[in-house]
């Protein structure tokens, strides 16, 4: 319905033949009904913190031309608020025409006469409409949901869609008040192949990256990440280290102790911090991980056990008028470094060696006693 537009309806036409004599007269009415539409309104009420601008909570609308009408509001409150249009109303102008037209014919012939339009009726009326009450429009409360990122390249998502945040690492959003959401942040962002954010809390004190909450007014969250660089320590076989060789993420500017053990008793020749050398032979070594770092223990080189002899001597000694003459014996063992002797299985028990030793000295003894004599 277009206000000030007519709408007109066109009947059949209805012939009336009148004869006179000679001639004969048809007479030919159509009948026209126009409905033209003037105003609608009605009384809108407003339920709930709300008010008509300068008005209050009732306002009169009426429309009189096909035209936007600006209805003011204020929301005086957070609750979700309603309007109703009261005793609607149309007010609209009937008219009732009649589209005559006549035909004369004779012996002679005949001709058609267009008489024009006849208004049998025109008034105008206002109709009282149905149903009463009828919500116009409702309003329920929205707010802001304001997530402020780490920077603006670490999107989160909301009840499952993707947001990006804006140049300053913030996502603005309305929601619904009263309704449920889930916001999810992911736990890691590597920000390089040594450098990156682990997820540690919301603001609110919530520990999961994935939070569900219902919001009832204006809400900021923030997702707190603190950063990690990789530790890379090496080491070579010559010893151990604690923390272990290979790559290890530690919170940033956090020390860091390694511990070196060398074995075998060897020792420390050295620590490397990327790429430098310390020229330091302690067994420990304290950094801060301020940046990434790359830790290289230098052992020294262990030489593997030898073997050792040992060699004990008995020595005998006789003595006479005529001369004097000395003899050896050598009696050779092999031990390790730890000095643990190990016979030959086919070594003589030592009581059978001592009683040896004492036969030749006899017999040597002997000999010499004989070549003494005259």
């Amino acid at each position: 319905m277009t206000l000030g537009k007519q709408t007109s309806m066109v009947f059949g036409t209805v012939p009336i033949q009148i004869n006179i004599g000679i001639a004969s007269l048809e007479l030919d009415i159509t009948p026209i009904v126009s409905f033209t539409p003037i105003s609608f309104g009605c009384t809108m009420e407003s339920h709930g913190p709300l008010e008509f601008y300068e008005v209050g909570e009732v306002f009169p609308l009426g429309w009189e031309r096909n035209a936007s009408y600006i209805v003011p509001l204020i929301f005086t409150g957070d609750n979700a608020t309603s309007i109703t249009c009261n005793n609607p109303y149309i007010t609209f102008a009937l008219q009732l025409q009649a589209q005559l037209g006549a035909t004369i014919s004779t012996i002679l012939g005949g001709s058609t006469y267009n008489l024009g339009e006849l208004t049998l009726y025109s008034n105008t009326t206002t109709w009282n409409l149905e149903p009463q009450g009828s919500e116009l429009a409702r309003f329920n409360p929205y707010y802001l949901l304001t997530i402020i990122m780490p920077n603006e390249s670490v999107n989160a998502t909301i009840d499952g869609h993707p947001e990006h945040p804006d140049t300053s690492g913030r996502i603005v959003t309305l929601l619904e008040s009263g309704t449920q959401h889930v916001i999810e942040v992911p736990k890691i962002v590597n920000i390089s192949d040594n450098e990156r954010m682990v997820f540690v809390n919301w603001s609110n004190g919530v520990t999961e990256n994935t939070i569900s909450f219902s919001i009832t007014h204006d809400t900021v969250l923030v997702p707190f990440y603190k950063t990690q660089f990789k530790l890379s320590i090496i080491s070579e076989n010559n010893g151990t280290v604690n923390p272990p060789p290979g790559e290890h993420w530690v919170d940033a500017n956090s020390s860091v102790t390694i511990n070196a053990t060398p074995v075998n008793g060897g020792c420390i020749k050295d620590w490397i911090i990327d790429g430098t050398s310390l020229n330091r032979n302690a067994t420990s070594l304290t950094v801060v991980m301020d940046r990434p770092h790359t830790i290289e223990v230098i052992f020294c080189n262990v030489t593997p056990p030898i073997a050792k002899t040992q060699t004990a001597t008995a020595t005998t000694t006789t003595t006479s008028s005529a001369s004097t003459s000395t003899s050896s014996v050598t009696v050779s063992t092999t031990s390790s470094m730890t000095n643990s002797v190990k016979p030959s299985h086919s070594a003589l028990p030592t009581w059978v060696a001592a009683a040896v030793i004492v036969v030749l000295v006899l017999i040597i003894a002997l000999l010499i006693g004989r070549r003494s004599k005259p």
